[in-house]
C-alpha cells in the first residue's frame, strides 16, 4: 500500500473544515492560481509554500504582509510535524501526515438489503470498521440501519444519538444523489473510527465532488431554506443539509473536492464544540424528521 498524502485541514468556521492534500510546491494564498485558495483580505495573494524532501515537510512564508506562524511562532521557514497548527494571516490549518485506516478484514461489502445481522452486530463492536455498498435504495437503507446500530452502542445520550444518525443519513443521501448521481453500479464507502474521545464516520462516493461552500451560502439566503427543504423531500439536494449536519455534529470536514466528508462527535462533554447557532430552526427540525423517516 502506498504512503497516504499529507494534508492540511483548513478551519473555515468553528465546526467546518476543508481538507487539502499537500505536495512539494503546494501554495497557499488569496490568488486563484494557489493550490489552496484562502479568500481572506488578510492573506497575501501568494502567502506560503510547502516543500517536501524525502519524508520531511516544510512550510515557507513567501514574504507575506501578515506572516505565517507554526504553533504560535512566526516563521520564515519551518519543518512540520503531525498536528502542527499553521496560521496564515487569520486562517488556521492543522498539518496531518498520519491517518487511521481500516483493516481489510474489518470492511464488509453489502450486496443485498438483508445482510447477516449477527455479522453486522459483530462489526459494530470493533473500534474501526467499514461498509461498502452500491447506490441502491434498499441496500443504502440497510447500511444506514447498521450505522444507527453502531451509533447506539457508543454511549451517547438520546438527543446526541438522534442528531448523529441524522447527519450520517444525510451524508449517505448526499453521496447517493449528489455524488454518485443515483448511478447504481457506483459504490459508497463508510468508514467508522472510534476511541475513548470521539467517533468519526467518513462517507465517500465516486463522484467528481461539488462546491459545498456555494451550496452552504445559497442555503443561508432567507427563503432558500424552505425551497431547499422542499427540493430534498422531492428527491433533490441542497445546502440545507450541510447546515443541518453542522448543527448535529461537533466537527464536519470535507475532502478537497467534496466527495469525502468526515462527521465527528465527541464523547466527553468538555470536548463538545458548542455554537450559538446550534439550535435547530423549525424548518431544520422538519428536515431532520424527513431524513429520519418521521412525520
Amino acid at each position: 500500500m502506498g504512503t497516504l498524502p499529507a494534508k492540511v485541514n483548513v478551519q473555515l468556521t468553528q465546526k467546518l473544515e476543508r481538507s487539502h492534500e499537500v505536495h512539494d510546491g503546494t501554495t497557499v494564498g488569496r490568488d486563484s492560481n494557489c493550490s489552496i485558495q484562502v479568500l481572506s483580505p488578510a492573506v497575501s495573494r501568494f502567502h506560503a509554500r510547502f516543500s517536501v524532501e524525502g519524508n520531511l515537510f516544510h512550510i515557507h512564508d513567501l514574504r507575506s504582509e501578515n506572516g505565517t506562524s507554526v504553533n504560535g511562532v512566526r516563521i520564515s521557514a519551518c519543518r512540520l510535524d503531525e498536528g502542527d497548527m499553521i496560521r496564515v494571516g487569520p486562517v488556521e490549518m492543522t498539518f496531518q501526515i498520519k491517518e487511521r485506516i481500516v483493516k481489510e478484514a474489518n470492511i464488509f461489502r453489502l450486496i443485498d438489503a438483508d445482510p447477516n445481522q449477527k455479522k453486522m452486530r459483530s462489526l459494530t463492536l470493533l473500534s474501526d470498521f467499514g461498509l461498502v455498498f452500491p447506490t441502491e435504495d434498499d441496500i443504502i437503507e440497510s447500511a444506514c440501519r447498521t450505522c444507527e446500530m453502531a451509533v447506539r452502542s457508543y454511549g451517547f445520550d438520546s438527543e446526541s444519538e438522534e442528531k448523529f444518525v441524522t447527519a450520517i443519513r444525510e451524508a449517505i443521501n448526499n453521496a447517493q444523489r449528489h455524488g454518485n448521481r443515483l448511478v447504481k453500479n457506483k459504490d459508497i464507502r463508510v468508514l467508522i473510527f472510534q476511541d475513548d474521545e470521539k467517533v468519526t464516520f467518513s462517507v465517500m462516493d465516486e463522484g467528481d465532488g461539488f462546491d459545498f461552500l456555494a451550496e452552504l451560502h445559497r442555503s443561508q439566503e432567507g427563503s432558500a431554506v424552505e425551497v431547499a427543504r422542499q427540493r430534498y423531500l422531492g428527491g433533490g439536494t441542497g445546502g440545507l443539509g450541510i447546515r443541518l449536519m453542522l448543527k448535529c455534529v461537533d466537527r464536519l470536514r470535507y475532502g478537497g473536492t467534496g466527495s469525502r466528508i468526515h462527521l465527528t462527535k465527541f464523547k466527553r462533554k468538555k470536548d463538545i464544540i458548542a455554537s450559538d447557532d446550534d439550535i435547530l430552526t423549525e424548518e431544520e427540525e422538519a428536515f431532520m424528521r424527513a431524513i429520519l423517516g418521521r412525520t
